[in-house]
């Protein structure tokens, strides 16, 4: 991703977008669509172990939530990431070194997405095709509600958070109430509609980390 956009120029969403796509066909046409189980020793620790009675899955969400704020909120880093995210030709003038900023961005969210999949794997003893295309929509959901309450209206590791439990409690909610999946995932897309209207109404721009 890193090279399509930084170096050849490519957009950011449609780099993601088709990068996306052709891992997931890679992943179907390995699979063949089929639900991939393991029972390694590694995802059994991560799925049932716990240090002081707490899941180690919770451990590695509070791990990652204290490092990334502290590095996108009191890190040099932190500054350049929000200015190339938010006013690239700004960034330029100012000399912050975009191209570096751009490919560690992306090399940190290939960490945090490898990350993931551990967590996925462990929690569902093994990998359907299609799980990450399910959870697309409440990731993108869950970026932009937490930016809904940020005093400045700018993406955060806490809004985030915040947006992502949010997100769980809300299809959860539904699912307990008896909602079918299909109406859930439709309440979700409406609210992602109704939350980047909301933003993009109460500012001039929409600060996005590119």
């Amino acid at each position: 991703n890193s090279f399509f956009i930084v170096n050849m120029g490519i957009h950011p969403w449609l780099t993601t977008i088709a990068t996306m796509l052709t891992t997931m066909g890679l992943e179907r046409a390995i699979s063949k669509g089929h639900f991939t189980s393991t029972q390694a020793p590694f995802f059994l620790a991560i799925r049932y172990g716990a240090f002081l009675s707490i899941p180690l899955i919770l451990w590695l969400l509070a791990v990652v939530f204290l490092l990334l704020t502290l590095l996108f909120h009191n890190t040099p880093f932190s500054k350049h990431a929000y200015a190339v995210g938010g006013n690239l030709p700004a960034a330029l003038k100012v000399g912050i070194k975009t191209k570096r900023v751009k490919y560690a961005a992306f090399l940190l969210m290939g960490v945090l997405c490898w990350l993931t999949a551990i967590t996925y794997i462990s929690q569902l003893s093994g990998y359907p095709p299609t799980a990450a295309y399910i959870s697309l929509l409440d990731v993108i959901l869950s970026v932009y509600i937490g930016m809904s309450v940020s005093k400045k209206g700018i993406i955060s590791i806490p809004g985030a958070l915040f947006g992502a439990v949010f997100v769980a409690l809300l299809a959860n909610g539904l699912g307990l109430a008896g909602v079918s999946a299909y109406w859930i995932k439709l309440a979700e897309g409406f609210l992602v509609i109704l939350v980047i209207l909301g933003n993009s109404l109460g500012s001039d721009e929409i600060v996005q980390l590119d």
